[in-house]
């Protein structure tokens, strides 16, 4: 399971107030894009005190904090991002994502709340959502988000695979092994689809001749991709022949 996207620095700036600030600001993305993240700090912090209200440098000094376990001053960075320039997702996603990654999930479910109301369709929003509720054990939340995500999105393979994954109750199996196999016609790759694909159906009282194929063919691509640690192949050997089946 993870957020929509990676913490990303913003390359290119927007309502800066001055050349002296976005050279700063053009600095900063340079060294951090070739790795060094203490200059990239210097320069972007230079381009906020050139400039305090450079919404988009404290956004990249959020994440440059994040990326190197500074959390709770990314937080506040974010938080000034957010304040100073609203209308930019991103700064609310970053800001969700980092009080996510410190514990802090209701204040990162209501960060996400107020972005809906300035972004009511803005799928991403709700896959993060979808991926706090679910770390809040708030299961049926989760699948709501999902599907909100999915009406706006509806080829994202990760959220149909986190939908399935949200549908823990033995009534919901049936449904979220389509949404399994949804998400790896989107991306057959996606190797933990194919892992909870097999798993839940393993625990179907009885699989026609096609779900047992499904089963071997999601196994072995699962297993020949060496994805299966020793935990989850002693898991894969007993639900297999408990079922009668092998590879």
């Amino acid at each position: 399971m993870r957020f929509v996207r990676l913490l990303a620095i913003l390359a290119v700036a927007g309502g800066c107030g001055g050349p002296s600030a976005r050279e700063s600001f053009d600095r900063g993305v340079q060294a951090f894009q070739q790795g060094d993240t203490v200059r990239a700090v210097k320069f972007f912090k230079a381009a906020v005190r050139r400039d305090p209200d450079f919404a988009d440098a404290w956004y990249n000094l959020g994440v440059c904090h994040f990326t190197t376990s500074g959390r709770g001053q990314a937080v506040e960075y974010f938080r000034k991002a957010v304040r100073l320039k609203p209308q930019k997702v991103e700064h609310h996603l970053a800001l969700s994502q980092a009080l996510q990654r410190m514990d802090s999930t209701r204040a990162a479910t209501e960060v996400l709340h107020r972005a809906l109301e300035l972004f009511p369709e803005n799928a991403e929003i709700y896959f993060n959502l979808g991926y706090v509720y679910l770390f809040r054990a708030r299961g049926d939340s989760a699948i709501w988000a999902y599907r909100r995500c999915l009406q706006m999105d509806p080829n994202n393979a990760e959220a149909w695979y986190n939908l399935a994954y949200s549908m823990t109750r033995p009534e919901q199996r049936r449904e979220s092994l389509n949404y399994l196999r949804r998400a790896i016609k989107l991306n057959p790759g996606k190797l933990e689809a194919h892992y909870l694909l097999a798993m839940r159906l393993l625990d179907e009282p009885k699989l026609s001749f096609r779900e047992k194929e499904e089963v071997r063919n999601s196994l072995r691509k699962y297993i020949e991709a060496g994805a299966a640690d020793k935990i989850k192949q002693q898991r894969i050997d007993e639900k297999l022949a408990k079922a009668g089946l092998n590879l």
